[in-house]
């Protein structure tokens, strides 16, 4: 298997920060963010790219994860009024 692009990895970034920005209070599966958020796909998986772009903002501080009861995980904006002013992290 070969690396994943770091360039798409920080588009899926840029693109969740771009809807945390529109929609503040936006909570929602690794699922519903592929499907909803970046307009993807169907909403029935997702990948390896996206897992990491959402681990890269969670280590960021700027995502929040919550195992809700019955197991499900969401995902948050970790500041919502402050994401807005937050810039996506640069691969070197």
């Amino acid at each position: 298997m070969s690396p994943l692009p770091p360039d798409h990895v920080q588009d899926l970034q840029e693109g969740i920060l771009r809807y945390l920005a529109d929609h503040p209070d936006a909570a929602d599966t690794c699922e519903g963010i592929e499907a909803w958020w970046l307009g993807g796909g169907r909403g029935d998986a997702c990948g390896d790219e996206l897992r990491l772009a959402l681990e890269a903002l969670i280590r960021r501080r700027v995502l929040m994860r919550e195992i809700l009861p019955g197991g499900a995980v969401i995902y948050r904006g970790a500041q919502a009024q402050d994401v807005a002013r937050i810039e996506p992290e640069r691969q070197p």
